[in-house]
């Protein structure tokens, strides 16, 4: 592709700890420009445009904590509000890059002024999957991201790490030599880091670690739903960390399956190892 992904996927194929997260996010403050550049020849060589059209903001490649569920993701979204916030702070110091990345739940609200409903949905998943008490279900949205801050329970990963409003990367992956080396690369790191789940739930992400970037792990395959039939995926490494796809977006607003169905599959599954 260019000299700047080939060195950005040496970095990352050389993570083993947080330290050389922080590491990677040192380096890219350092790498604006070829940030922007970067994202203006992926746009061309792909013709993305509008919506699809990946931004020049600041890289990030994960959020919070990368010890206990991990939301894996091929695309998070993008909007013009929270991300110009967002990309304003990370390019005022390498400090505060650093402080939104690793200390998200906490710096996050500060820096967008609300929180992101999306992310209650994962709050709640680590809190089941990792079997860890619930907060009261009165408990205030700030009391729950405090409790994701300081437990260090919970975090998010990119497969790649520019942004867009809508996805038009992950139907590129596995026909594109780079981009499939450059997403094999950041999962392979975040395994390397071994947290104790790692949670794929989107139809892109599922069939990408399920049939592809995954494909020589031992899966358990299953189906689940009453009113629908969705796939699902478990397996266990070495290490413990649990790797659990489920081919749907489960924290849409629009929902085929509920969370008790979920949990319980899940839970029928690990019985199984």
């Amino acid at each position: 592709m260019n000299a700047f992904i080939n060195e950005f996927i040496d970095k990352i194929r050389n993570v083993h700890s947080e330290d050389d997260m922080r590491e990677i996010y040192r380096w890219l403050f350092t790498k604006q420009r070829e940030i922007t550049e970067t994202s203006l020849e992926i746009n061309r060589l792909f013709n993305l445009r509008g919506e699809f059209e990946l931004k020049p903001d600041l890289l990030c490649l994960n959020v919070g904590a990368s010890s206990g569920m991990v939301v894996l993701a091929a695309n998070p979204g993008w909007s013009l509000e929270d991300n110009a916030l967002e990309d304003a702070y990370c390019r005022s110091s390498p400090e505060n890059y650093e402080d939104l990345i690793f200390n998200f739940f906490e710096t996050h609200p500060k820096v967008v002024g609300r929180r992101v409903r999306w992310w209650s949905g994962p709050i709640n998943f680590s809190r089941e999957l990792l079997r860890q008490n619930f907060d009261n279900p009165k408990d205030s949205a700030e009391s729950k991201w405090q409790a994701a801050h300081k437990s260090k329970c919970l975090g998010g990963w990119e497969l790649f790490p520019w942004h867009s409003i809508s996805d038009g990367i992950s139907p590129q992956i596995k026909k594109t030599v780079w981009l499939h080396e450059f997403c094999k690369e950041s999962i392979s790191a975040l395994i390397r880091l071994q947290p104790k789940v790692i949670l794929v739930a989107s139809k892109e992400g599922f069939d990408l670690i399920r049939h592809d970037l995954l494909d020589s792990v031992s899966w358990i395959d299953s189906k689940i739903g009453q009113n629908t039939s969705v796939a699902v995926a478990y397996t266990r490494l070495e290490s413990g960390c649990e790797i659990i796809a489920i081919r749907r977006q489960i924290f849409a607003s629009f929902k085929v399956l509920t969370n008790q169905e979920i949990f319980n599959e899940i839970q029928r599954l690990r019985s199984y190892i």
